[in-house]
């Protein structure tokens, strides 16, 4: 049973989870439930996990304040292990703007909206380690028998971000959908680009459910193409050069229908399959959490012993072929600089689709991944 939790952890990433390309994104909201945050599905490996680990206080504000703008806030995440602690602090928060911390706001309820199905299921004493305050004890239990100390702290890691752990302050009180979809409005509503980039992905998701009936023959499941403003959208989110407004703007500009597919520069290169791991190396080149401490690296190594130094080294020992790493690499330089450039020309949404179709089967996808 106890291996079990850290093998059910394998399963979302940014908060916002990245819609999974040739997969359904019912499948990528049940594993929400699971983490805090979402990587990618791998060759060797389909493990996603939370953005939440040990520790918090005042001390690690002031000492992540001086990062970059855009980055200190997840970090601010990384270091909490307690998301309602979280929530309730980001309204004191004045060196982050009103509409930003909305959008923070709305992303911790997000991902917390989860926490009833993240309980359900799991190994009771997983559970009651939780309620007790005993976690550090069950995890030295459930990886004693892994060689590698790597292995260990990666795992024990994975249980700290556990949505059932990290938002355990939200068990009185569930919160629903509808409350997210109101929180992204109102950070929409200030400002907040992020937010407005996320209720359109929510959109398409609502678009693509609502004709899952039908029987004119016709494909189901599938959003309507985007329009020009809705494409201009999702690159002003992106050239505002924060990781996050990456993460959140190239799902919904990825998202592939038999009727309209994301090009890129001159070539109008195809991401393919891998479009997710790309996003994630771009969103590397803006400061995401690459290092050891990125979700994807987290969950291989702690869940199959796959360790890492970094996100690239992981794609490349066990993610990615060669030839596809470079491919990975490449594409996610040649899109950093054209965000760089604010380089409009270099997206093109062409009306056919490409090699990744995405088809949704529930009309709310699974939240953004923070690192």
């Amino acid at each position: 049973m106890g291996l079990a939790v850290l093998l059910v952890v394998a399963v979302v990433g940014l908060l916002v989870a990245e819609v999974d390309h040739l997969r359904s994104s019912g499948e990528a909201a049940r594993a929400a439930t699971n983490a805090v945050a979402t990587p990618r599905a791998s060759r060797a490996a389909n493990s996603r996990a939370g953005a939440v680990s040990p520790g918090s206080g005042d001390g690690a504000v002031n000492r992540i304040a001086e990062n970059a703008p855009g980055t200190w806030m997840p970090k601010l995440l990384l270091e909490q292990n307690d998301w309602k602690d979280a929530f309730t602090r980001l309204d004191g928060m004045t060196t982050l703007g009103p509409a930003e911390r909305l959008f923070y706001k709305a992303l911790i309820l997000d991902v917390c909206s989860f926490y009833p199905d993240a309980v359900r299921g799991q190994d009771p004493r997983f559970i009651a380690a939780i309620q007790s305050g005993t976690l550090e004890e069950y995890a030295a239990r459930l990886t004693a028998p892994m060689k590698d100390p790597r292995q260990k702290a990666a795992a024990a890691f994975t249980l700290q971000r556990n949505v059932a752990h990290a938002c355990k302050g939200f068990r009185q009180a569930a919160v629903s959908k509808a409350e997210v979809a109101k929180a992204y409005a109102d950070a929409a509503e200030a400002g907040d680009l992020k937010a407005q980039a996320r209720l359109l992905h929510l959109r398409q998701a609502q678009t693509a459910t609502a004709d899952l009936e039908r029987k004119d023959g016709r494909p189901a499941g599938f959003s309507d193409p985007m329009t020009p403003a809705e494409r201009d959208l999702l690159l002003d989110t992106m050239f505002t050069g924060d990781p996050i407004a990456i993460r959140v703007a190239s799902q919904a500009l990825s998202l592939g229908t038999f009727q309209q597919s994301l090009r890129f520069g001159p070539d109008r290169v195809d991401l393919g399959e891998h479009a997710a791991e790309i996003w994630t190396l771009v969103a590397c080149e803006f400061g995401l959490e690459c290092g050891a401490r990125n979700m994807a690296v987290t969950n291989a190594c702690g869940q199959l012993g796959q360790c890492a130094d970094d996100f690239p080294g992981y794609l490349r020992d066990f993610a990615l072929n060669s030839v596809e790493f470079e491919f990975a690499r490449r594409t996610a330089r040649s899109i950093a600089e054209a965000i760089r450039q604010h380089d409009r020309d270099a997206f093109r949404l062409v009306p056919h689709p490409g090699q990744a179709i995405t088809s949704l089967t529930t009309d709310y996808v699974a939240p953004i991944a923070i690192r």
